[in-house]
């Protein structure tokens, strides 16, 4: 039994008393007092009693230290993707009117990193009309109903500078009352810019394609219609007397017009499939 155990060989300990600790539910080593003098009479309730308590109160130690590191590691983690995401979070007790901003926050809103933000001074930075009416009443109808928002808003920093934020909020409630309200600030100021100048170049192509459509459509109603006159003449003096040469050379007259012509109603065709005016004929064929 224990006088075989390699620890009492090796140091020869006549007397121990210990206890296992126990950190987020699995066995992480174990707390005790062992000497090589052995001991007139057993532990006592109270010994044992002790030890398990310096067992508990080590083991709650341990694991408050590791879920201090772990949530650090977490914070640390959330603070880059919300630098990397220019995220920025809120906070506010309904309660107290405490309200929190995240250094992002106050980064993307401009303010300086002291700036101690509060009912009163958090909505001065949304731009005025749309944008404040629309943040105001999303803000109460959430305190109301519990109905989240998330908007796409313009703000405008203490610099003077406009700037879009997605805008993202979300009310608690206890016993039917809102106590608490939290969400986030993103700044999408250049992935908005982005768009409005995608939009921008989108409609100037748009309108290239219909300057280029009326242009063809104009250009081939222009041309058609001194064509057909020349076709118009071609066909008249084939009625006339003419030679064997001259008839030749108006049936190649005749026929380079009528390729012409027939290239016209092409474009103009084409011009109108762009403008989506094209009409289509069902004729039967072989």
């Amino acid at each position: 039994m224990i006088n075989n155990h390699p620890c009492y060989e090796a140091l020869s300990l006549e007397s121990y008393i210990g206890a296992p600790l126990i950190v987020e539910g699995e066995r992480y080593g174990t707390i005790n007092f062992s000497s090589p003098d052995a001991r007139d009479k057993d532990f006592s309730a109270y010994e044992l009693e002790l030890i398990w308590l310096f067992s508990q109160w080590i083991s709650n130690e341990i694991t408050r230290s590791k879920t201090e590191r772990r949530l650090s590691k977490q914070r640390k983690m959330l603070e880059i993707m919300s630098n990397q995401g220019r995220i920025g979070a809120w906070e506010l007790n309904v309660k107290t009117s405490d309200l929190y901003w995240s250094q992002m926050t106050k980064e993307i809103i401009g303010v300086s990193k002291d700036f101690k933000p509060n009912i009163a001074n958090s909505s001065t930075f949304y731009k005025p009309g749309d944008n404040l009416e629309r943040i105001t009443k999303l803000v109460k109808r959430a305190m109301t109903t519990g109905e989240p928002w998330h908007e796409e808003l313009q703000i405008i920093t203490p610099s003077g500078q406009e700037r879009w934020v997605a805008a993202i909020g979300e009310a608690i409630f206890e016993n039917n009352k809102c106590v608490r309200m939290y969400g986030s600030f993103q700044d999408i100021d250049e992935k908005i810019e982005n768009q409005l100048a995608l939009t921008q170049a989108k409609e100037r192509a748009e309108a290239a394609a219909l300057a280029k459509s009326q242009f063809l459509a104009n250009m081939s109603h222009e041309i058609r219609t001194p064509m057909n006159g020349i076709l118009g003449m071609l066909q008249w003096f084939k009625e006339t007397p003419l030679n064997d040469q001259q008839t030749y050379n108006l049936q190649i007259a005749r026929t380079s017009a009528e390729s012409l012509l027939s290239l016209l109603n092409d474009i103009l065709d084409l011009s109108k499939i762009e403008a989506g005016k094209v009409e289509l004929e069902n004729i039967n064929f072989n």
